[in-house]
């Protein structure tokens, strides 16, 4: 870590991407940040945000799951937080760009171990090669998105009925969404989608962020 950071921010890599155009890693009052797009990735306040939204939805949430599956890796911070709550559990994560789990292995500690593995591939391929091979998994996290924008099929009827599939009987998914400007209608009709396809739905809103939390 660099002292000039608890100064002012300190860019200390850019990579270009295929999907993200250009990956920023700034460093600020000694702690990394993923940037893309202008928009935080990975860091201190993406593991904020998740370590909340998780500790909101704890009673709807399987108290010792098992397997975990999250979709849109970034950095890691998700996976990190994930560890701090459920250190036994398996977690694999999904990561469509592999200049992401380049820099996640880089400067964000992430680790693939016995309880962590990381697979380069699209989401949605990924839900469809699990669902043929009868896999699931006690909680699934979604947290897909490129700079600012969430992917926009995250909201598609068809990929949230795939979840429901993918997910055990008493486990739960949980999804990062936005809430402000053209996602606040969005949002609404995320919400409107998930209660009539999952049995039990709750949000909560946490800075710009809005999240849900489904139960089959």
């Amino acid at each position: 870590m660099s002292w000039k950071s608890y100064f002012w921010s300190q860019t200390i890599a850019r990579l270009p991407s295929l999907y993200n155009n250009e990956i920023r890693v700034s460093e600020d009052f000694g702690k990394r940040n993923l940037i893309v797009g202008g928009s935080l990735q990975s860091g201190p306040f993406i593991e904020k945000l998740w370590g909340k939204a998780i500790r909101t939805f704890a009673k709807h949430l399987p108290v010792h799951p098992h397997t975990i599956l999250v979709l849109g890796v970034a950095g890691g911070s998700v996976i990190s937080i994930l560890r701090r709550f459920y250190p036994n559990a398996a977690i694999l994560g999904v990561e469509i760009d592999p200049v992401m789990i380049d820099v996640g292995e880089k400067f964000f500690s992430l680790r693939q171990d016995r309880y962590v593995t990381v697979v380069q591939e699209d989401a949605r391929a990924y839900v469809d090669r699990a669902l043929s091979a009868k896999r699931t998994f006690d909680l699934v996290l979604v947290d897909t998105f490129f700079g600012r924008h969430v992917v926009p099929w995250v909201s598609d009827a068809g990929f949230l009925t795939k979840l429901k599939r993918l997910v055990t009987r008493d486990g739960a998914v949980i999804i990062n969404f936005l809430r402000e400007n053209e996602y606040r209608n969005a949002s609404e009709i995320l919400l409107d989608k998930l209660r009539h396809i999952f049995h039990s739905v709750s949000d909560t809103a946490v800075a710009r962020n809005r999240f849900f939390c489904a139960r089959p």
